[in-house]
């Protein structure tokens, strides 16, 4: 259940830190170091309109303040109270005479706190601040990175060897010491500052990734921002995916019957209300259907019509129409968890137009694709552009990567983009509108330095130009969170020199295009 922390008058304390002696008051709750703390057990905060847009004795409007900002900042919603029309309420600019029970103007009010960026608000009058939300003037803006934090690539995890057959490279030699953690191909938001985040089938390839085990982790970044934070990211424990009832019907690597790179090649995992987990791969393309302890439910469903190289149900060699590694990269859930939207990560074989990518709707009560597509065209710049996840704002908008297979000083096409499901082109395809520039981000907080010797790409401008963006997650009407797959050990576009493993990476952006 979401929990919102409340946040009285300044000066009172809450009443559990008067039973414990605690001399902290709601104020010291409302600082950057406070606000962190409410985010280890809340998922957003609810101030008093004063803590916002603060008043004068005589009850004028005074400047904001950043309360917004280091709440999102802490990976808090923003939710302040209460919002009344009525005179007494309002500041006294917005006032209409003296008369206690006229109604002054409520919606301009309204509209600041919006263009502030709160997430929502509590309001006595709730047709106007509908009214109010959809005619705010929002602030554009530049993005801006808001946090970092980094996993390092030699994370090692529990588990049998694994590597074994992998090439060594950027100094580290096979087999590995446990299971790795080779970046992250998908992030979804748990609690209280939590994440489920899924590495993919380990090695890049079928043939050499058999050692490595398919799991989902829970996570904790410790987020560095503007107010501090160790920038470093605890891991808390794993799901491991397994075929106990003998749903799958093709023949499995390990006789335990735990499923590993060799049998699936994972890309996106979306978990609806129920706790189940449905994961995109790319083998197939297949959908794969777990229960939340990782326990396959039903036999792994095909998209019709569509088959990989690796598809173990491939009649000859040359039947494929998808190449290899181009399934399931990015899987979208919708907004009321009833459909998922598995997207091509590249072009079908026979495609008379290279850049097509498509996206197809698939029914989770009924347990099928609806028959229902849409065209995506990635930038005629880069033709052979892959789409690196696909994540869900609303029913019917999404956010996308769509990148390059280039790392380092090399990369040139990192990028997000909104498409709206109601809105085609000319031609047909989905419009799609610029949100992020990767490789361009601002940092004037400093959050990416100091800089690690020979590291590339921090600073102001910060820059992403890790070779597999693929994890997009959206924590709020402002902010996204992404992350790498860091191809451990291939991958090098975070170094100068390009002689060391890529870590993994998670940085939050505030991205004002989303609005």
């Amino acid at each position: 259940m979401p929990i919102v922390q409340l946040l009285g008058n300044k000066a009172a304390q809450p009443y559990d830190f008067k039973v414990t002696g605690d001399p902290r008051t709601y104020a010291d709750l409302a600082t950057p170091a406070g606000l962190r703390e409410i985010a280890g057990y809340a998922d957003g905060v609810g101030p008093s309109k004063d803590y916002i847009v603060p008043r004068d004795a005589a009850g004028n409007s005074l400047a904001p303040t950043s309360f917004v900002d280091d709440a999102h900042d802490a990976g808090l919603l923003v939710h302040p109270y209460t919002f009344r029309a009525e005179n007494p309420f309002l500041p006294l600019e917005l006032r209409s005479g003296s008369d206690p029970a006229v109604w002054g103007d409520a919606r301009s009010e309204l509209e600041q706190f919006f263009a502030l960026g709160v997430d929502g608000l509590f309001s006595d009058q709730p047709n106007i601040a509908v009214r109010a939300r959809g005619s705010a003037k929002v602030g554009r803006g530049e993005p801006r990175l808001v946090a970092r934090a980094i996993l390092p690539s030699d994370a090692y995890q529990p588990g049998p060897p694994s590597g074994a057959l992998v090439t060594p490279d950027n100094g580290v030699t096979a087999p590995f010491p446990g299971q790795p953690i080779p970046g992250f191909s998908a992030v979804l938001k748990a609690e209280h500052g939590r994440f489920w985040a899924m590495p993919d089938n380990g090695y890049g390839a079928k043939t050499n990734s058999a050692d490595f085990l398919l799991r989902l982790y829970k996570i904790h970044p410790e987020f560095k921002t503007a107010h501090g934070g160790s920038g470093e990211v605890e891991v808390l424990r794993w799901v491991q995916l397994r075929d106990p009832h003998e749903r799958i019907p093709f023949a499995l690597t390990r006789s335990d019957r735990l499923l590993t790179g060799a049998d699936f090649d994972l890309e996106s995992v979306r978990r609806t209300p129920d706790g189940d987990l449905w994961f995109g791969e790319e083998f197939g393309p297949f959908i794969l259907h777990t229960d939340r302890r990782g326990r396959v439910l039903e036999a792994p469903i095909a998209l019709p019509g569509v088959r990989s190289p690796q598809n173990p149900d491939l009649p000859d060699p040359d039947a494929w129409n998808i190449r290899a590694s181009r399934g399931f990269e990015g899987m979208a859930l919708s907004s009321d968890g009833r459909r998922l939207y598995p997207m091509l990560e590249g072009a079908l074989r026979d495609d008379p137009d290279p850049r097509r990518r498509i996206l197809n709707e698939f029914s989770i009560g009924r347990g099928e694709y609806t028959g229902r597509t849409w065209d995506y065209r990635v930038d005629v710049e880069f033709p052979d552009a892959v789409i690196g996840d696909l994540t869900a704002i609303d029913r019917h908008r999404f956010v996308l990567i769509e990148r390059d297979d280039a790392q380092g000083v090399e990369a040139q096409q990192k990028k997000i983009y909104l498409i709206d499901l109601r809105r085609t082109d000319s031609d047909g395809y989905l419009e799609k509108k610029l949100v992020l520039d990767l490789l361009v981000i601002r940092d004037p907080d400093g959050i990416s330095l100091p800089e690690r010797p020979g590291e590339f790409g921090v600073g102001d401008p910060f820059s992403f130009p890790l070779q597999s963006v693929e994890s997009l997650e959206v924590l709020d009407g402002r902010r996204l969170l992404i992350a790498n797959d860091n191809n451990y050990p291939g991958s090098d576009g975070r170094w100068i020199g390009r002689d060391l493993p890529d870590d993994t990476e998670l940085i939050v952006v505030r991205a004002p295009a989303l609005r």
